[in-house]
């Protein structure tokens, strides 16, 4: 699988260990791990500090040429209330996340 970008928000882990169940993405070594070539182009994270599911990606990944995540905090909406997990879904920061990061 090839993509030219990626737009994630709240929990990663779920994606990655699908993608590559062998467990090197060990959460715990302290050294970023190194995604395949396979993702070209640009990675842009979203994350609220209150989800307690979601995290910053750059301390845990780097892309194949070195670069970080471009990790973004969503400001918490207090219409969200407690279900900020699912609050990325009507958040006008994810349009604005994929269109930037694939521009039409």
């Amino acid at each position: 699988m090839h993509l030219d970008g990626l737009v994630t928000f709240g929990s990663q882990w779920p994606l990655f260990d699908l993608v590559d169940p062998r467990g090197v993405v060990d959460r715990f070594a302290g050294t970023p791990v190194s995604l395949p070539d396979t993702l070209t182009g640009h990675w842009l994270n979203l994350w609220e500090p209150l989800d307690p599911l979601a995290f910053v990606a750059g301390k845990l990944f780097r892309l194949a040429d070195g670069s970080e995540p471009d990790d973004r905090e969503v400001p918490y909406r207090t219409s969200s209330g407690l279900w900020t997990h699912s609050a990325y879904w009507s958040h006008p920061a994810l349009p604005r996340a994929v269109e930037e990061t694939f521009p039409t």
